[in-house]
Order: C-alpha cells, then structure tokens, then sequence
C-alpha cells in the first residue's frame, strides 16, 4: 500500500552514533568525544598554531599525526559500528530519493496546470493538450497559447495543415506527452487517454548523413525501414515530419 511505499526505516540511532554530541548539524565531524585523546591534542594544536613560532614547527607536526591517527581509528570504529546497517541505509535512501521524485512530480503537476492520464487499449485521445515550455514563453509574452485536441488510433494518423500551423510543435507535445505519461507523471493536457507503447520515436529535422553517403531523403527513408522491422514485435509510437 501507500503507506509501504512511503515509509522510511527508523534511522535515529545512526544520526546519534554519527552526531554523539546532538549539535543537528548535517556534516559529519570526528567529535572529541569519539576519542579522550582528541581534545587534549587539539588543544595543543590550536596554542601551537596561535603562537605561529618556527621552532615548534615540529612540535606541530607531531600532534597533526597523533591527531589523523585517532581519526582514523574513530573512522575504523565507526565502519564497524555500521556495517550492520548498511542495508537498511540503503533502503532509506531509495526511499527518500523516491519520495522525493514524487514530491518533484507533484509540484510539477502543480505548476504546470497537468493531468492524470488514463490507460487506454484501442487510441491515445487529448484533449486540449499543450507544450509545456512554449505556453510559459508565450504567456510571458502577453501572448495566448493555443491547445489541441488530438486522436491517435492504431495504424497511419496523418496531420495535415499549412506552413508556420503548429504541425511540428504538436508532433513533439505529443511526445512530451507520451513520455511523461509512461514516466509515472501527468501529462500538459485538460484530459488524456493514452495507449501504452514499447517506444516513442520522434523524426522531425535534417537526417542527412554525410559521412554514410546518404541524402536526407535516403536517411530517413532508411530509419523508417528500421522502424517498420522493429514495429512487428513491439508497439511503437512513430512521429515523423514531412
């Protein structure tokens, strides 16, 4: 259930073992605590330090190799502590890096005016679906930002409309679309019902390949051929340009 997916395993006794002296503060510290020596040592050095005297320069050193050696025994010490807890860290870091991708998801539904999509078996239909970036840049503008409203049934959908009408822009919002929508995320329409595919591909733009010999013509010709003998064992949603 939800509460599964959202639950964190209780790490408090970590944070003490990691911040014996309860500062809160998020960086990690080899504390004074850890070891009797530490302070004493430290001390010295702080004096030593302060005083800035060339003859204790040695002195100096001495009690900077007393002090890395402590910490890394506290660090050794503290490995051990832990490695029994190494699995349980990594399952609380999966899940809050989880919930923290679905509180990304849900402001970005949030900001973005999006919606749920819904699962459909026979066609993907939209209704006044929109580009995300372009609708910001248009409002920004003082401009108004037309939406769309979309089928797509299962064999050839062919778009037509005149230069400068919006053809390309709508074959990349619907993959916007589709993408988002397979990515667990809602999607820049007011509804949407959409038919699940294995891949999107999206052919808008030169596909002219000097180096092969190929004319753009030719390279796209090619890729859709690929296309055609990747679609008989997997179900693609294809968006090609002219």
């Amino acid at each position: 259930g939800m509460a599964d997916v959202l639950s964190v395993p209780d790490v408090q006794d970590v944070f003490r073992l990691l911040d014996p002296d309860s500062t809160g503060v998020v960086s990690f510290y080899v504390y004074d605590s850890y070891d009797s020596r530490l302070s004493e040592i430290r001390k010295q050095l702080k004096e030593l330090r302060m005083q800035a005297d060339p003859d204790s320069s040695g002195e100096l050193v001495g009690y900077v190799a007393q002090e890395q050696q402590i910490q890394v025994e506290v660090l050794h010490r503290l490995s051990d502590s832990l490695r029994d807890d190494a699995e349980r860290l990594l399952l609380a870091l999966s899940q809050m890096a989880y919930i923290d991708v679905l509180w990304a998801k849900a402001r970005l539904a949030c900001d973005w005016h999006l919606t749920m999509p819904l699962v459909s078996e026979s066609k993907s239909a939209l209704r006044g679906l929109y580009n995300p970036s372009l609708r910001h840049h248009k409002e920004q503008q003082g401009l108004r930002y037309q939406p769309v409203d979309v089928e797509i049934g299962p064999g050839v959908t062919l778009v037509t409309g005149t230069n400068m009408g919006g053809k390309t822009v709508l074959l990349k919002t619907l993959a916007v679309a589709q993408m988002m929508a397979q990515y667990g995320m809602w999607v820049p329409a007011e509804s949407a019902r959409l038919v699940l595919v294995d891949d999107v591909v999206l052919c808008v733009g030169d596909e002219q390949n000097e180096l092969r010999g190929l004319s753009s013509f030719a390279a796209e010709m090619t890729q859709i051929s690929s296309l055609i003998s990747q679609s008989r064992s997997q179900r693609l949603m294809v968006l090609i340009d002219e």
